[in-house]
C-alpha cells in the first residue's frame, strides 16, 4: 500500500527525510502514526515516499484491504515507481510473484493496479529491468508494474498463466473490468496477437469513449495500451481514431499533467505512422537541417519526466504533433540587418504558433483585440490594438510577417502592422517558431527573404533583458519577465562596443552546504561545431562560474575539472545528490591555471561528439558529449550557497551556414516558389507599368466598366478608381489593352482601399481574368469587406457548363489591409490565387483551381472595385501593374506614340480614298443613305446639321455610305457638337462612328462620344459580335476625353485601332485596340450617328467631313431596297446578382 506524507515545512529537506523514512516507516509507524497523518494531510503526488509491503515484510490482508477501501486505491493509481524499484531487486521468479501480487487483486488489495509513473533518462531506478527507450524518444519513458509484469511473463513463459490469473480475478464493476481488459490488451500486444488485441480494444473503447468519468478513472490503463499500440506494426490503425477522440476530451485542461502529455505523445507516434503508410502523402521528416528543435526545458519538465516533443516536417509545412514544454524551432543561421520572415501561422483551437525574432515573439490574442508579446521565458504583456482584427477562427491561419528594416522591427498580422520597435545595435539574431506546451502549432509557406548578414560570431548577451536566456529552476507560472537573481549590466565602451556582464548573487539566506544549484540556459542549442568564450571573475570562496553543456556541468576547482550532473531541485526524483561530481579530470596532471581576484578567460569548444575546455590559454579538458545529446544547450552554473557568479564578454563563433538559402531551397517555403518560377529556357514577354496621368490617355489601359469621368482619376501617384452604389452591384473596371496566351502571371498593386457599405452588403477591390472560349471561364481574387463586416481575401472560379452558370467560392482568409497586391498565375491548366502584403515581395497562396489552357480574350484581364447597393461607395488607388506571359499582344505592349506614327504612315499609303466635305457639298443620295433627320443642307452652316429627337426607346439619326471597302482601311469622322442633351437617368446621349463588316457575325466597330446622365463626357470604343445566336457588345476603351472633334477607326490586318481627338494628328489618342476579321466593310456599313437618351429632349451636332482610305472600294452599282440597319443595343439594366455583374463585364 502506498501512502503519502506531505507536510509543507519538510519540502526543502525532503531527500534526507525520505531516506530515513524508507527504513523507519514500514517498521515503526505504519500502525500508529502514518494512517492518521495521511488522513489529515491528504494525498499528493508532487513528491512521495511510498509505504508498502516489502518482500520481507508483507502487509496483512485485513490492513491492506482496509486501507484500499479507505483510499479507494488512489495513491496506488498515481504511483508505480516504488513497485518497479522494489521488484528490480529480486530475481526473475520472485519478481514475477511480487509484481503479480501487486497488480492483480488479491489478499492485500481489492482492485487491479494498472498504474503509470514516469522516469527521465537520468532517473536511476536501482537496477530496474527496463526495456530500452525508443530511438525517437530517448529522454523519458512510462514506468508501470503492470507493463513490467506482462513483459516478464513472456520472458518466463508464463503468459498463459498470467492471462488466466487476470481472467479469474474479481472485477465487480465497470471500472475494474476496464482495467482487466487493459491488462489483457497489454498481454496480447506483448505476444504479437493483433487480432485478440483488436477485439479487446473494441471492447475497451465501447466502455470509455462515451463516459468521460469512467475514462478519467481508467486513464492510466488506456494510456499504457494506446502507447504500446502506437509502436506496434499494425495496431496503430486500431487506436488512431479513438486516441484522437480521447486527446480531444482533455484539450481544455490548462495544466497538462504527465499522463496527458504521454497521451499526446502516443497520438503523435500514430500520426507519424499514418503519414508513413499513406502512399499519397508527401514524405514527412521529424528533423530538418534548416530548423533546430529546442524546448524551454526547466527542472519542472525534466523532473516530471515529460515525453520528448514531436515535430513533423513536410515540404512547405511544419507541425508540432506533441509538446514537451514551450517548444521552438530555431532557424539554423543567425540573421542581422534587413530581412523579412513571413508565413501562415496556424490559428486558434489549440493550434496557435508564433514567430520569434530579435528576442521577442508576437501573437494575436483570442479576442482579436490584443496582441501577446513574449520572449523565450513566456508571455510578458498584452497591448490593446487600436481596432480589433477580423476574426480568424473560421480561417484557421494568421498570416504573420516580421519585417526588419534600417534598425526597426515591424510585426504585421493579416496585413495590418500591429507592433513596431527600434532594435538594439546588435539584437538577438535568432529567428524561431514557437508552439507552447498546451497547443500543437505550426507554419505553412514560411519564407526568409531580404539581404540579411550572417555573422561569423555573435554576442550572447545583447541587452539587460537577457533575451534568449532562461532560468532552469524557474517554477511553472512564475513571472517570465524576471530571472530570479540573474541580471545583466550593459555598457558601451569608447569604441562603441557593447560590454555586457551577467551576474547572479550568492544567497546569504541559504544554509552553507545545502548545495543549491543555479543554472542560466541559452535557449538556442549548440548543434554545430564552434566555440563559446567568455571571461569570468574568480575569487576563491566567493566568486566563480562554471560552464554547462546539456545536462552536464564542468565544475572548475583548483585541483581540476569535476563532471557534475545537473539535478532538478525540488522536482528531482532521482538518487543524484545536488553536490554530485566525478573525480577531477584535467588534460594535464596539474592544478587549473585560475587567476585569483582577476578575470579569467574560458573557451568551450564543440568538435563533433567531443567538447574541449581551455582556461587562460591552457587546455584543461577533452570529454565526450553526454549520450543522446546531439543538440545540447549552453549554460552558466554556480552553487548559490557557495559563491556569486560574474561573467562578461560572452561570444559564440559557430559553424552555421553563412549564406541564406534561396527561397526555392527553403524547406518551409514549399513547392510554390519552384512551381511559379520561370525557367531561363522558357520564352516569355513582360509588361510593367507604373500608373500615372497618362496611363489611360495613351491607350495602354482602358476603362471597360464605369463612367471614367466620374469613376476614374489618373494622377502622378496612381490611378484612382471610385464607385458609388445604386441598386444591385455597381463596378468600375480597368483593363490593359492586351491579349495573352500560355502561362502567365498577372499582378496589380493597390493602396488606399476604402469601403462604405450598408450592413449585409459588400464592397471589394478585385482582379479577374476570362478565357477566350465558349464557357467564358473566369477566375477572380478580391479583397472584400463582406456582409459580416469582416475584411477578407476571397477566390472565385466561374464558368458555363451545359448552358448553366457555375460558380465556386473558396480560399476565404482574413486580410486587415487597405493596401497590398493581387495576383493570378497560370501554369498549364492550373490557376493560382495569390496575395501579398504591401511591404512584402512574397506572395501567399490563397487557393488554386483547375482552369483552361485557352488564351485570354482581349481585355480579358480586368481590375477595379465593386459595391453592392442601394447606397455606399468604394475607392482604391492602383499604383503598379505587372504582366508576364508566354505571349502578349495588344496596345499595352506597344508604345502609343510609335503606334500613332505607324498608323499615319499606313493610312497615307492606302491607295483608294473617299472624301466628303459637308461644309462645301451636300450629302447626295448617290453617296449617302440618311434616316430620321433629312434637314436640307445649308452652305452657310459650314457643315450638315444632324438632329436626334429623344425617345424612351433606342433610336438614332444619321448617315451611312453607299460604298463597300475591302482590305485595310481608315475612317475619319470630323464633327462639332452643338447641343448634347443630358439623357434620362440610366440612359446615354452618344455620337457614333460605326463600321460594320460583311460577315455572318455582323461585326460592328464603334468609336463613340458619350454623355452620361450625370452630365459627364467620355470617349469610348466598342465592338459587337454574335455569340450563341445573340449579339454581345464589348467595351474596348473608355477615357475621359470630353471634347473630341474627330473619331477614327483604322484596320491593319486583323488589328483594329479606335482613335479620338482633334483634327491635328498631335491631338489624337488611342481609345483602344481589338482583333477582328479581314472581311470587307458592308455596303452602308460606315455610319455617322447621333442618339439622344430619353424622351422630351433632343441633340444636335454639325457633321464637318468624312474621309475613308482603303485598299479597294466599291460603289453601290444600282439602287436597291435598303434593309433595316442594325443599331447598337440600349444600355443593359444594372445587374442584381454578383455573378451577373461579373459576367456582364464582358458583354
Amino acid at each position: 500500500m502506498k501512502l503519502v506524507l506531505h507536510p509543507p515545512f519538510l519540502q526543502t529537506n525532503r531527500r534526507l527525510i525520505a531516506r530515513a523514512a524508507s527504513w523507519l516507516v514500514p517498521r515503526l509507524f505504519v500502525p500508529l502514526v502514518f494512517v492518521p497523518l495521511a488522513l489529515c494531510a491528504g494525498v499528493t503526488n508532487s513528491w512521495s515516499q511510498e509505504v508498502s509491503p516489502t518482500p520481507n515484510h508483507p502487509m496483512r490482508k485485513s490492513d491492506g484491504m482496509a486501507l484500499g477501501t479507505i483510499f479507494d486505491e488512489q495513491p496506488i493509481r498515481e504511483g508505480g515507481l516504488w513497485a518497479v524499484q522494489r521488484a528490480a531487486m529480486l530475481d526473475p521468479s520472485d519478481r514475477y510473484e511480487f509484481l503479480a501480487d501487486w497488480v492483480i487483486p488479491g489478499k492485500t488489495h481489492p482492485t487491479f493496479r494498472v498504474t503509470t509513473d514516469y522516469a527521465s533518462a537520468t532517473h536511476e531506478l536501482s537496477g530496474e529491468a527496463k526495456e530500452p527507450a525508443a530511438a525517437e524518444d530517448p529522454s523519458a519513458r512510462i514506468i508501470s508494474p503492470a507493463l513490467d509484469l506482462v513483459r516478464l511473463a513472456k520472458k518466463l513463459d508464463k503468459s498463459e498463466t498470467l492471462r488466466q490469473a487476470i481472467l479469474e480475478a474479481p472485477a465487480t464493476n465497470v471500472r475494474q473490468r476496464c482495467d482487466q481488459t487493459s491488462l489483457l490488451i497489454l498481454l496480447a500486444i506483448e505476444l504479437g496477437d493483433d487480432s485478440e488485441a483488436t477485439r479487446l480494444f473494441d471492447e475497451l473503447f465501447k466502455q470509455v469513449l462515451g463516459d468521460p468519468v469512467l475514462l478519467d478513472q481508467v486513464r492510466q490503463g488506456v494510456l499504457l495500451c494506446v502507447d504500446r499500440a502506437s509502436e506496434a506494426s499494425e495496431l496503430w490503425r486500431v487506436v488512431r481514431e479513438p486516441i484522437g477522440v480521447i486527446t480531444q476530451n482533455y484539450r481544455t485542461e490548462y495544466d497538462r499533467k504527465a499522463w496527458h502529455r504521454y497521451l499526446g505523445n502516443a497520438y503523435a507516434k500514430v500520426l507519424k505512422e499514418m503519414q508513413r503508410h499513406d502512399s499519397d502523402a508527401i514524405a514527412a521528416e521529424s528533423r530538418s537541417e534548416q530548423w533546430i528543435q529546442a524546448t524551454r526545458e526547466t527542472a519542472f519538465e525534466h523532473g516530471s519526466a515529460f515525453p520528448e516533443a514531436h515535430w513533423q516536417f513536410v515540404p512547405g509545412s511544419v507541425r508540432s504533433l506533441s509538446s514537451y514544454g514551450d517548444d521552438f524551432l530555431f532557424f539554423v543561421s543567425p540573421l542581422r540587418g534587413d530581412y523579412s520572415v513571413e508565413g501562415e501561422a496556424t490559428g486558434f483551437g489549440y493550434r496557435e504558433a508564433h514567430l520569434m525574432d530579435s528576442g521577442y515573439w508576437i501573437g494575436l490574442a483570442y479576442t482579436h483585440e490584443h496582441i501577446m508579446i513574449g520572449n523565450v521565458r513566456g508571455e510578458l504583456r498584452r497591448p490593446r490594438l487600436d481596432a480589433p482584427l477580423t476574426d480568424t477562427h473560421s480561417d484557421g491561419f494568421i498570416h504573420t510577417h516580421v519585417r526588419n528594416r534600417d534598425g526597426v522591427s515591424e510585426i504585421i498580422l493579416n496585413g495590418r502592422p500591429v507592433y513596431r520597435r527600434t532594435l538594439e545595435k546588435d539584437p538577438d539574431p535568432w529567428v524561431a517558431i514557437r508552439s507552447n506546451y498546451r497547443v500543437q502549432g505550426g507554419f505553412d509557406g514560411l519564407t526568409i527573404t531580404g539581404t540579411p548578414t550572417i555573422p561569423e560570431t555573435i554576442s550572447l548577451v545583447e541587452s539587460s533583458e537577457l533575451l534568449g536566456w532562461y532560468d532552469y529552476y524557474q517554477r511553472p507560472g512564475g513571472n517570465p519577465g524576471k530571472l530570479a537573481g540573474w541580471s545583466a549590466q550593459v555598457a558601451v565602451d569608447s569604441d562603441g562596443n557593447t560590454l555586457a556582464e551577467v551576474r547572479d548573487p550568492r544567497s546569504a539566506a541559504l544554509p552553507a552546504g545545502c548545495d543549491q544549484e543555479r543554472l542560466l540556459v541559452y535557449s538556442r542549442p549548440v548543434r554545430e561545431d564552434g566555440t563559446i568564450e567568455y571571461e569570468f571573475w574568480y575569487e576563491q570562496g566567493k566568486t566563480l562560474a562554471h560552464p554547462a553543456l546539456g545536462r552536464r556541468c564542468f565544475l572548475l576547482t583548483p585541483d581540476g575539472v569535476r563532471l557534475h550532473h545537473i539535478t532538478d531541485g525540488t522536482y528531482d526524483r532521482s538518487s543524484l545528490r545536488p553536490d554530485n561530481g566525478d573525480a577531477p579530470q584535467t588534460a594535464a596532471a596539474q592544478p587549473l591555471p585560475l587567476k585569483n581576484g582577476a578575470w579569467n578567460q574560458l573557451q568551450l569548444r564543440r568538435q563533433g561528439d567531443q567538447v574541449a575546455l581551455t582556461l587562460n590559454g591552457h587546455e584543461i579538458l577533452v570529454a565526450d558529449l553526454e549520450p543522446a545529446s546531439t543538440d545540447p544547450r549552453f549554460g552558466l552554473f554556480h552553487f548559490a550557497d557557495r559563491s556569486e557568479l560574474r561573467v562578461r564578454g560572452l561570444r559564440w563563433a559557430g559553424d552555421w551556414p553563412k549564406k541564406l538559402p534561396p527561397i526555392e531551397e527553403q524547406v518551409l517555403a514549399g513547392e510554390l516558389p519552384r512551381l511559379l518560377a520561370w525557367s531561363p529556357d522558357k520564352p516569355s514577354e513582360t509588361l510593367v507599368h507604373d500608373f500615372d496621368e497618362q496611363s489611360v490617355a495613351d491607350g495602354s489601359f482602358a476603362m471597360v466598366l464605369g463612367d471614367p469621368a466620374v469613376t476614374m482619376r489618373a494622377t502622378d501617384e496612381g490611378l484612382v478608381v471610385r464607385q458609388e452604389s445604386q441598386t444591385g452591384y455597381r463596378g468600375a473596371l480597368v483593363a490593359p489593352t492586351v491579349s495573352i496566351g500560355g502561362d502567365f502571371d498577372v499582378t496589380v498593386d493597390y493602396d488606399r482601399f476604402e469601403c462604405e457599405c450598408l450592413e449585409d452588403k459588400i464592397g471589394a477591390v478585385r482582379l479577374h481574368l476570362q478565357a477566350d472560349n465558349d464557357a467564358q471561364d473566369l477566375a477572380l481574387i478580391q479583397r472584400v469587406d463582406d456582409r459580416s463586416g469582416d475584411q477578407r481575401i476571397q477566390c472565385l472560379r466561374m464558368g458555363t457548363v451545359a448552358g448553366q452558370e457555375r460558380r465556386h467560392y473558396f480560399g476565404r482568409r482574413s486580410l486587415d489591409a487597405a493596401a497590398g497586391r493581387l495576383r493570378l498565375s497560370r501554369r498549364g491548366t492550373t490557376v493560382y490565387y495569390l496575395t501579398a502584403d504591401q511591404h512584402s515581395d512574397q506572395f501567399r497562396l490563397i487557393g488554386k483551381e483547375e482552369y483552361v489552357s485557352d488564351d485570354l480574350k482581349h481585355l480579358g484581364i480586368q481590375f477595379g472595385t465593386q459595391i453592392q447597393g442601394p447606397s455606399g461607395q468604394t475607392s482604391v488607388r492602383f499604383t503598379h501593374f505587372e504582366l508576364r506571359a508566354e505571349r502578349i499582344a495588344g496596345m499595352a505592349a506597344l508604345d502609343p506614340e510609335t503606334v500613332l506614327a505607324e498608323l499615319k504612315t499606313h493610312r497615307d499609303n492606302l491607295p483608294d480614298s473617299f472624301e466628303h466635305d459637308f461644309a462645301t457639298e451636300p450629302p447626295g443620295d448617290d453617296l449617302f443613305y440618311r434616316w430620321a433627320d433629312r434637314n436640307a443642307w445649308d452652305e452657310a452652316r459650314q457643315g450638315l446639321e444632324l438632329k436626334s429627337e429623344g425617345t424612351d426607346n433606342w433610336t438614332s439619326a444619321g448617315l451611312s455610305l453607299r460604298r463597300q471597302f475591302e482590305g485595310d482601311f481608315e475612317v475619319s469622322f470630323e464633327f462639332e457638337p452643338i447641343e448634347l442633351a443630358t439623357p434620362k437617368k440610366g440612359k446615354h446621349t452618344q455620337v457614333y462612328l460605326q463600321v460594320e463588316l460583311a460577315n455572318p457575325d455582323a461585326t460592328q466597330l464603334s468609336s463613340i462620344l458619350t454623355k452620361s446622365d450625370a452630365g459627364t463626357l467620355v470617349s469610348q470604343s466598342q465592338i459587337r459580335n454574335r455569340a450563341g445566336g445573340a449579339f454581345q457588345y464589348q467595351a474596348i476603351g473608355n477615357q475621359p476625353l470630353a471634347d473630341p472633334g474627330l473619331l477614327r477607326i483604322q484596320r491593319r490586318g486583323s488589328d483594329i485601332f479606335f482613335i479620338a481627338g482633334k483634327e491635328s494628328d498631335q491631338n489624337q489618342v488611342l481609345l483602344g485596340h481589338a482583333k477582328a476579321t479581314n472581311d470587307p466593310v458592308e455596303f452602308f456599313g460606315i455610319r455617322m450617328m447621333l442618339h439622344t437618351g430619353g424622351a422630351e429632349r433632343s441633340s444636335r451636332i454639325l457633321l464637318k467631313s468624312i474621309q475613308v482610305r482603303a485598299e479597294r472600294s466599291v460603289a453601290l452599282p444600282v439602287v436597291r431596297t435598303i434593309r433595316t440597319l442594325e443599331q447598337p443595343a440600349p444600355p443593359k439594366s444594372l445587374p442584381t446578382r454578383l455573378f451577373d455583374s461579373v459576367r456582364g463585364l464582358f458583354e
